[in-house]
This record gives structure tokens, sequence and C-alpha cells, in this order.
């Protein structure tokens, strides 16, 4: 499940970052045609940072499930409070929402099954 996971989150930070070059060239429109506002620079950073966020949870997801998913839902929040629900960032949020569905699943899965030992080896 964590591969699965890890895929989907990898998948859903790219398509991310595709919104993120939306994002990026607006945030510099706004820069362009306001001089003195910050709000330009600050989406064109919010752009960029969200779906690296997603990235870096998806790749993490393997190894430390529970903080790959935090951030893979972290990622996915952020996405639909700046940009919204829409046709756009329906496939990113969806598949960073699988993802940190079945990380979560896969993080459960490793606490029900004991370690082995050095004897049963």
């Amino acid at each position: 499940m964590k591969t699965a996971a890890m895929i989907l989150g990898i998948l859903g930070g790219l398509a991310a970052l595709s919104l993120g070059a939306y994002g990026f060239a607006l945030g510099g429109l706004i820069s362009f045609a306001s001089p003195g506002s910050t709000y330009g620079t600050l989406m064109q950073f919010l752009s960029v940072a969200i779906p690296v966020v997603g990235l870096i949870g998806g790749g993490m997801v393997k190894a430390k499930p529970g903080i790959g998913s935090v951030l893979l839902f972290g990622s996915s929040a952020a996405l639909v409070a700046i940009i919204g629900f829409n046709f756009l960032t329906f496939v990113a949020v969806t598949l960073m929402v699988l993802a940190g569905i079945l990380g979560l699943a896969g993080a459960s899965g490793d606490a029900a099954t004991p370690a082995m030992t050095d004897q049963q080896q």
C-alpha cells in the first residue's frame, strides 16, 4: 500500500506543480500590475512551495507514512484553500488525498505486523 501511496503522491505533486506554473505566472502579472504590493510575490512563492511539500510527502510516505500523509493532506488542503476545488485542481487534490489515505492505511498495517527477531530469521 505504501508503494501505491508513493506513486499517487508523486503524481499528485507533479500535477500540482503544473498548477504552480500557472499560479507563478499569475503572480508575476499581479506584481507587474501593482509594483508596491507583495501579494504577487506571496502567490508566486506559495505556487511553488505547496506542490513541493506534496512531492516531499509523496516521497516520504514509504519510509515514514504518518509524516508523509500529513504533508500530502496539508498540501491538498492548501491547494483547495487557495485555488478552490474545481476542474483544475481535481486531479492533483484527488491523487494527493488518495495517497494520504493509502499512506495512513500502510502505517496502520505496519503496527499490526510484529517485527522479526534475529531468531526468526
